[in-house]
């Protein structure tokens, strides 16, 4: 399923959203900054295909709601009303504010909760969540993976071999050949494998054709020094650092 995050001019983070998320199109605009997980990068609302259903119906209820003046003048009425009762209020709320001003034994109002900035930013996800994500980017090469991203897929990845071989030797037997089952599992995983492998190196710094350095024999020292380095602070040219967004 596609998720999408938006930023919004403040540059705080929500999300995630469905496609056809309610506050999604209540919050979106052509020109939003928006994170669809199986893009893997920011990237402008109206460059997704996938919301371009969403951009249109926004466009067409805020032609709906352009006011009409007909309705303008018949609420005038109502307004004048409504205007005289908001002074009123105000009046009585202000008489007794200076009373209380004036009442040293007056308890002051208690003050709002300051809402959480960037609470919503970042989405925590578990290990399996994070290879489950791995086969929504199935073939994504673009963007970045942190450490936790690539570790998961791989552990679970060699996790579930063992059930995978344990239905080959159900199936055909013992042999000393490579079972069907087993076969098809590591020709669907390599995909993703290869491709969380390059955005893990594009989280370092570092582009994905050093994937290669491994065939030196050597390299693979280098490469597994590399795979389990920190995220590169701030955004590269690969994309935002992960860790600001799950």
């Amino acid at each position: 399923m596609i998720e999408i995050y938006l930023q919004d001019d403040s540059g705080k983070k929500q999300g995630p959203f469905a496609i056809n998320d309610p506050k999604l199109a209540e919050l979106i605009h052509p020109n939003s900054q928006v994170f669809p997980t199986h893009e893997g990068r920011w990237m402008k609302a109206a460059d997704v295909k996938e919301l371009s259903g969403v951009l249109d119906a926004r466009n067409s209820a805020e032609i709906d709601l352009t006011p009409k003046m007909e309705d303008k003048v018949d609420s005038e009425s109502t307004g004048a009303a409504e205007a005289e009762e908001i002074n009123l209020h105000a009046s009585t709320t202000r008489s007794e504010s200076d009373t209380n001003e004036s009442d040293p034994t007056a308890e002051p109002p208690e003050a709002e909760p300051e809402p959480s900035i960037g609470s919503e930013s970042v989405v925590e996800l578990s290990s399996w969540g994070y290879f489950v994500r791995c086969f929504e980017l199935y073939a994504t090469f673009s963007g970045r993976a942190r450490r936790s991203e690539f570790w998961s897929f791989m552990l679970w990845s060699f996790l579930l071999e063992f059930p995978v071989l344990f239905m080959d030797i159900l199936v055909f037997g013992r042999s000393e050949n490579v079972g069907l089952f087993y076969s098809l599992y590591m020709l669907v995983t390599y995909i993703p494998k290869l491709a969380v492998l390059s955005r893990r190196l594009h989280d370092t710094g570092r582009s994905a054709w050093w994937c290669l350095i491994t065939f030196t024999g050597i390299g693979n020292i280098f490469l597994l020094v590399w795979l389990f380095q920190n995220s590169i602070p701030g955004a590269n040219k690969w994309g935002p650092n992960p860790k600001g967004i799950y």
